[in-house]
């Protein structure tokens, strides 16, 4: 009778990890989260691997950051794809360099929303030599003008 019964439950345990496995495609990954590596294509139809470096908390908004482009280098350009759960279409302005909080010497870049994915892009070139303590540093400014600031640490070499 054993092997009876467990032809009834492999069935309802194969739903139960299936049904447990789908996420919704509009929420934020749980913080711990295991993220994972992403081959994407940007606009100009290059593909690149983006690697996620985490979550970090950007005002009320819980921000999903990979970094594409491979480690960071001075002097060099690396990409930055920033996501949250909200979907406003692009009318959301994120900006983002690399360096330090007060931006000195840093190259502040606009992102742009990729449409296709609900997620925004950032192509910055980082300072040459990059300072002690160097993170990404993502500003959301949403559509009422409130805008947060937080950070995040890079890949380096």
């Amino acid at each position: 009778m054993l092997p009876f019964k467990k032809l009834f439950l492999l069935p309802a345990l194969l739903v139960c990890v299936s049904a447990c496995s789908d996420k919704p495609q509009d929420t934020a990954p749980e913080a711990g989260a295991k993220a994972e590596t992403v081959a994407a294509e940007d606009s100009s139809g290059h593909s690149h691997v983006e690697v996620p470096i985490g979550l970090t908390k950007i005002g009320d908004l819980l921000v999903s950051l990979a970094q594409g482009h491979g480690a960071m280098k001075a002097g060099e350009e690396s990409h930055l794809v920033i996501a949250w759960p909200v979907m406003d279409g692009g009318a959301t302005t994120v900006r983002a360099w690399i360096g330090t909080s007060d931006r000195s010497q840093s190259l502040v870049e606009k992102g742009t929303f990729s449409p296709s994915r609900g997620d925004y892009n950032v192509h910055v070139m980082a300072p040459d030599p990059l300072p002690d303590g160097v993170q990404w540093w993502v500003e959301i400014e949403r559509p009422n003008g409130s805008r947060s600031v937080g950070s995040a640490d890079p890949i380096l070499e």
